[in-house]
């Protein structure tokens, strides 16, 4: 994802501070402050065709929230095929209960929610 960011998006160019890794590990390792505020978080928690139940929670959900700077946005990724069509638009529900506005994407085979706080 970073490495699309920095080719079509050009994020090399402007101050972005990109954090890769687990999660759910950094969103308990670091609580929310005014220097953990994000515009924009980028969460493609999926593992080949899996999202680990962990990112479904509401405390996981309820966390990532508060790591987002006003009128900031989160955007999940989630695969729509399948058996994963039931799962995502149910996560896209949970969604709507956590941020301001949840928008729905439809590219290919996936299924993203653009969050606005």
């Amino acid at each position: 994802m970073v490495e699309l960011g920095e080719k079509y998006l050009g994020l090399r160019e402007f101050d972005v501070d990109t954090k890769i890794g687990d999660a759910f590990d950094y969103l308990i390792k670091y609580q929310s402050s005014a220097i953990n505020h994000f515009d924009l978080i980028i969460a493609d928690l999926y593992n080949g065709d899996k999202y680990p139940e962990k990112f479904e929670t509401s405390a996981f959900l309820s966390k990532i929230n508060t790591f987002v700077s006003d009128g900031g946005m989160v955007i999940f990724n989630r695969l729509y095929f399948g058996d994963n069509r039931p799962k995502a638009v149910k996560f896209g529900r949970k969604l709507e209960n956590f941020f301001k506005k949840a928008d729905w994407v439809y590219p290919e085979a996936n299924l993203m929610f653009l969050c606005h706080k």
